[in-house]
């Protein structure tokens, strides 16, 4: 059994001084009645075995009460989980202007806390990664693996991509072929300074129109600018950076091309702000859309059984306020009657799906025997069902959902017939392939049953078997070593003839670095 909240049941301590309570109480009212009648032990004697059993009710009422406030989940049900959410790229500028420090500590590092607060506001949602500078890069896919993310985006540094400059057309391009699998409302988020060296923004927006991508751009830096430093490993100032003629290079964001971009594209455009309400502005704005489905699947669930414990906290407080009136007219043992006869329903209920199940079991008819079986575990878990469910999956040759029910049955304490699940689970993982498995499985329920004698012939059957697959693997090993050493010689002779058709092509034609007059 697992709990929604273990925290409640800390609240059972407080049990043994309600009960001191309510016995004191007891104990004062009895004492105050003996006052006024010499004789009221004698008359009121069975007014008084109702008063205490009251006192047990309210104990047990109190009890279950806070077993329900904890939440108790046992059983397991299959559910369809929906992950819905938003499909973010962020494209992050690694140009060597993002180190300039008008923004604290600097613009790069300030956008990339940014980025990480911008990811802990959405959560259920998937995040990618390109880094810009001359050309833009898939620095982390699209995941909604947040750990991960978080991951790449601590080891980015500035200045890291090694094509000089910045070129914002090239991650507007990229972030299209990255969003191949969304369906609707891609988006991305840009932090730049803005300073434009090459590539032409006009064509890149033109291929990407018509395509429903939201830009939220966040200018870094301020228009005043500040110098470019370049620092050591240590991160101890050099000096600042120089262009061609030895002038100091003042790195400014370049607030119209941003502005450009953002009214073209429909975006919004953010002055990167030292408070949090430029990441509030973009959130607020991001979930105003529509979230996307962006993945189904099945699960096994626990299931919530916390109706259970409070049913019975309003059982005891029934009860209690009929418990007076029964004893105006007769005892309560003239009641136990009623009162165990719906126990006793209760109980049967589960036992009646359990022999439904047997006889549909019986006449083969197994999705009858199954629909049953999982009937009477939602009402009660029962080590029976979980069994007998097992046998109906076994015999449909369903033997891994077979090997899930033969476990579920074994969690359960003081089962009389655990020999015969582990000579179940032993034939089972035998028809499975799993063969050193099934050796284990038949000796526990030998174990446990030492003259089983079915249990002890399989085992001697799968012990053979165990000697015979070993020899077969053995023969298999050196078979798949020759095709492995094959398969490697083939794929040194790929490597070989792609590298002399490289050298082909380089003779070809030589590739060259884009010229530009700013290398920041």
């Amino acid at each position: 059994m697992i709990w929604a909240d273990e925290k409640f049941l800390l609240f059972l301590i407080l049990l043994p001084f309600i009960i001191l309570l309510l016995f004191f109480d007891w104990f004062k009212r009895n004492k105050k009645s003996l006052k006024f009648a010499e004789n009221f032990e004698k008359l009121s004697t069975r007014i008084k075995r109702i008063e205490i059993l009251r006192r047990i009710l309210v104990v047990f009422a109190y009890s279950f009460f806070v077993l329900a406030c904890a939440g108790p989940k046992w059983g397991h049900k299959k559910a369809k989980i929906t992950q819905k959410g938003y499909s973010i790229i962020f494209a992050l500028d690694f140009s060597w202007s993002m180190a300039s420090e008008d923004v604290m500590p600097n613009r790069f590092l300030a956008s990339v806390m940014k980025i990480k607060k911008i990811v802990s506001m959405l959560p259920g949602s998937q995040f990618g990664l390109i880094g810009f500078a001359g050309d833009a890069f898939p620095i982390c896919p699209l995941t909604d693996d947040v750990d991960s993310f978080k991951m790449f985006l601590d080891e980015v540094e500035v200045g890291s991509i090694r094509y000089p400059g910045t070129n914002i057309a090239s991650f507007i391009l990229l972030s299209q072929k990255m969003f191949s699998n969304v369906s609707r409302n891609k988006i991305v988020i840009v932090f730049t300074d803005g300073e434009n060296t090459y590539g032409n923004i006009e064509d890149a927006l033109k291929k990407i129109k018509g395509q429903e991508i939201h830009f939220f751009i966040f200018g870094v830096g301020t228009p005043e600018g500040e110098p470019i430093p370049i620092r050591d490993k240590k991160g101890n100032l050099i000096e600042y950076k120089k262009d061609k003629n030895g002038n100091t290079v003042i790195s400014k964001m370049d607030e119209q091309t941003l502005l450009k971009l953002a009214n073209k594209t429909k975006g919004i455009f953010i002055r990167l702000k030292k408070t949090d309400d430029d990441v509030e502005e973009v959130v607020s704005k991001i979930k105003s859309l529509d979230r996307d489905l962006l993945k189904s699947f099945s699960k096994e669930l626990l299931i919530p059984r916390w109706h259970i414990p409070l049913f019975m906290v309003f059982l005891f407080m029934f009860f209690d306020m009929i418990l007076p009136r029964i004893s105006k007219r007769r005892t309560f043992l003239k009641h136990i009657s009623t009162i165990l006869l719906f126990f006793i329903f209760y109980g049967i209920s589960n036992a009646s799906m359990l022999s439904k199940g047997n006889r549909a079991f019986k006449k083969k008819e197994f999705f009858k025997a199954e629909k049953f079986y999982r009937k009477g575990l939602e009402k009660k878990p029962d080590p029976r069902l979980y069994y007998n469910l097992g046998n109906v999956f076994y015999i449909q040759k369903k033997y891994d959902e077979a090997e899930k029910q033969y476990e579920k049955a074994l969690t359960f304490d003081k089962i009389k017939f655990k020999e015969k699940i582990y000579y179940n689970l032993a034939n089972n993982s035998f028809k499975k392939g799993d063969v050193a498995k099934a050796v284990e499985y038949y000796r526990k329920a030998l174990k446990l049953k030492p003259d089983d004698k079915d249990a002890l012939w399989n085992l001697e059957v799968a012990l053979k078997s165990l000697k015979k697959g070993k020899r077969n693997k053995n023969q298999q090993q050196q078979k798949n070593k020759q095709q492995k050493e094959q398969q490697r010689k083939a794929k040194t002779q790929r490597i070989l003839n792609m590298l002399e058709d490289v050298e082909k092509r380089k003779k070809m034609k030589k590739y060259k670095m884009p010229k530009v007059w700013k290398d920041w």
